[in-house]
This record gives C-alpha cells, sequence and structure tokens, in this order.
C-alpha cells in the first residue's frame, strides 16, 4: 500500500511539474516553466511534497522500488539531453546536471515549509537563473 501511495505521489507531482510544457518549447523556456510549476506544487501541496521526502529518504522504498523508480526527476532527462546535444548545458551527466539544478528546489522547499524562506516570485526567478547558471555551457 505504501508502495502504490508513492507512485500515486510521484505521478501527482509530475503532472504539476509538466503542466504546460511542450515539446516545441526552448530547452530554457521549458526548464523555467518546470521548476516554477515545482515551486507551485511544493507551496500547494506542502504535505505530499514532505511524505514523497520521507519516502526518497526511505531504505525501504529505495531498495523496492529500484528497477521502477527511476527518481523523481528522472522525467526531466530528456529536456537536460536535449540542452547538452544543443550546448546549452554542461557536457556532464545528466543526473549530475538535474540534482545540481533542480536539488536546491527540494532544499528551499522545505526551508520554506519551516517558514525560513519565502517563494515569492523574486526569489523564484533568482534560484531558476541560478539553477541555470549552475549548469549552462
Amino acid at each position: 500500500m505504501l508502495i502504490k501511495l508513492y507512485f500515486k505521489l510521484k505521478e501527482q507531482m509530475h503532472e504539476k511539474m509538466f503542466l504546460g510544457v511542450t515539446a516545441d518549447m526552448s530547452v530554457k523556456a521549458a526548464f523555467e516553466k518546470i521548476l516554477r510549476n515545482y515551486s507551485s506544487y511544493i507551496v500547494n501541496n506542502q504535505a505530499n511534497f514532505l511524505l514523497m521526502e520521507q519516502f526518497l529518504d526511505s531504505p525501504f522504498i529505495q531498495k523496492t522500488c529500484k528497477d521502477q523508480n527511476g527518481g523523481v526527476f528522472k522525467p526531466m532527462y530528456p529536456l537536460f539531453e536535449r540542452g547538452i546535444k544543443e550546448g546549452l548545458f554542461k557536457d556532464s551527466e545528466t543526473n549530475l546536471l538535474v540534482t545540481y539544478s533542480c536539488l536546491p528546489f527540494v532544499q528551499m522547499g522545505k526551508e520554506y515549509i519551516n517558514g525560513e524562506y519565502e517563494f515569492t516570485p523574486d526569489n523564484i526567478d533568482k534560484m531558476i537563473q541560478m539553477s541555470w547558471d549552475a549548469i549552462k555551457a
């Protein structure tokens, strides 16, 4: 039952993250849209976000779902691979690029929920730019 809940929450999160993202968007526009959507998901789904974080830290989920899991940010890999191919991103491992650009949003989401950070439009803009700068070629 826990595994089903994990996959359901993950699916819901992915739907929110990719809302409005189309195949014909530029890499940068899609990157920004996904991270804005993810920030919105955190703000509007705090309990689910925290539950997902607990699942992801759980050895049970990591071991049981290893083959099916693929990571929370796995659906972003094709976009990042396109960014590498187009010379927009550093020529590095996709996993490393995704980690460097997305995990700061996870950390800041936790700080937001703890009342230590505000997801204002200006702060989100800064975070997206910093994430982009961290991986751009």
